[in-house]
């Protein structure tokens, strides 16, 4: 009681304490990470089968198309203790050629930005100025090995991405270079799911994260100082803050995110006789006094502009928020065939439709080598006895290249008998090779 007298606050276990006053500031950075994480959370949930498709697509063109096959071909014991050894399982790379061919057409053709005059102010001379400044953006960013590698991807599971950044040119002053950067693992793009257009310049959202060790997180921000969560690198498969649970900060990893979001303010485009189509609040204080008079030929309309902001966050706090120098996001989509399914959007590249054809050829030819591995020498058929005297030579008959052999005349018995005569077998494998060829037409019609 002396304690509520005095003013003072006595901190007890288990009391729970008056959260911090936030500043507006603060306010704001927090209700920035939250709609982050509630807009990675929508994504992921969206996206979840085909995000799933593309990491096992990936997996069979890159990784084993045999998967958990190839450990229940390997040798074991079966149920009754006998030995069952090894099958063969060969993999055939055939999309690797399809893929580069797709690479090699896109390398050909040097896609490229142009840009043409319309109408109004616009004229040839400054088509050219804009033309001059494209084409050092992606001459000095290497624009085409970027383009490939998006298109690379594309190819395989139907989608790709690249970016464009600001950067200062070079440490001696302050200009900035627009760049064109390849993102190296385009999966941790996430794109807003209520945009429609296929090059996505309607995209509200879009967030694009990657994993650093919590060493470098320190290092590269250090005035904001890590702010892990509750529970924070106790699990590796934590979105935002993986770890192994030790004590080791070398094994902590932070997800680090670059999110960038449209913003919309409404304005006014007016046209006067005098000046013609322009902002409304860029406008003469006595030309807007006409406007709002409604004068001869004046005409108003409300417009949207748009501006994109770049929130770079790491979960739990924003680290840097700097305002884009364009209206749309600067992040490039490179859709492949693009379908809706149950309502959701979804892609497929050139893996998915040859897979299941894929794993049929590599079956047979497996098949077909198991066949060719376990076939027996052709035996020569002679009564018993004749080869008396002379069995080394006939057993080394398959192995070495005699130039005769010997036999005996006659049997065990001492009857004549007649000249040993080789057993000629047929392989039934040539079903299996009419499988193949069929296999392999249905592979060239479904890769086109």
């Amino acid at each position: 009681m002396a304690d509520e007298l005095r003013g003072s606050l006595v901190e007890h276990a288990g009391q729970v304490q008056p959260e911090k006053e936030l500043t507006p500031s603060e306010q704001a950075d927090k209700t920035i990470v939250q709609e982050a994480l509630d807009f990675f959370e929508l994504v992921k949930s969206y996206e979840s089968q085909q995000r799933r498709a593309e990491i096992a697509e990936l997996e069979f063109e890159g990784g084993d198309p045999w998967g958990e096959q190839r450990q229940a071909r390997k040798a074991h014991t079966d149920a009754d203790g006998r030995k069952v050894p090894d099958k063969p399982t060969i993999s055939v790379p055939l999309l690797d050629q399809h893929i580069q061919q797709v690479l090699t057409e896109g390398r050909q053709a040097r896609l490229t930005l142009t840009v043409k005059p319309k109408a109004g102010v616009a004229t040839t001379k400054t088509s050219g100025y804009y033309k001059g400044l494209m084409r050092t953006i992606q001459n000095d960013s290497g624009a085409l090995s970027i383009r490939l590698w998006a298109l690379e991807r594309c190819a395989k599971v139907g989608r790709g991405n690249y970016q464009a950044r600001a950067d200062y040119a070079n440490d001696g002053d302050f200009d900035t270079d627009i760049i064109l950067e390849r993102i190296l693992d385009q999966s941790t793009v996430y794109w807003d799911p209520y945009s429609f257009k296929a090059d996505r310049e309607d995209a509200e959202r879009c967030m694009v994260t990657d994993f650093m060790s919590q060493a470098d997180r320190v290092r590269k921000w250090p005035t904001k100082p890590l702010v892990p969560p509750e529970n924070a690198f106790e699990s590796d498969t934590d979105d935002w803050f993986a770890g192994d649970g030790g004590t080791d900060e070398n094994n902590n990893r932070v997800r680090v995110a670059r999110f960038y979001k449209v913003l919309h303010t409404p304005k006014v485009l007016a046209y006067h006789p005098t000046t013609g189509p322009m902002l409304f609040d860029t406008m003469p204080p006595e030309i807007q006094a006409e406007v709002l008079a409604k004068g001869p030929g004046v005409r108003t309309r409300e417009i949207d502009t748009r501006t994109v902001m770049e929130y770079i966050l790491d979960g739990t706090q924003v680290l840097e928020a700097v305002p884009w120098l364009g209206e749309h996001i600067p992040i490039f989509e490179l859709p492949g065939k693009e379908y809706v399914l149950k309502g959701k959007r979804r892609w497929k590249g050139a893996i998915c439709n040859a897979m299941d054809v894929l794993r049929a050829i590599n079956v047979v030819i497996s098949a077909c080598v198991e066949i060719a591995g376990t076939m027996p020498r052709f035996p020569y058929i002679m009564y018993a006895g004749q080869d008396a005297g002379f069995e080394q030579m006939w057993d080394d008959a398959a192995i070495k290249n005699y130039t005769r052999l010997y036999v005996n005349t006659v049997d065990v018995d001492g009857k004549p008998a007649p000249l040993p005569q080789r057993q000629q077998t047929e392989i039934q494998i040539q079903g299996l090779m009419f499988m193949l060829r069929m296999l392999m037409d249905m592979f060239h019609a479904v890769t086109g």
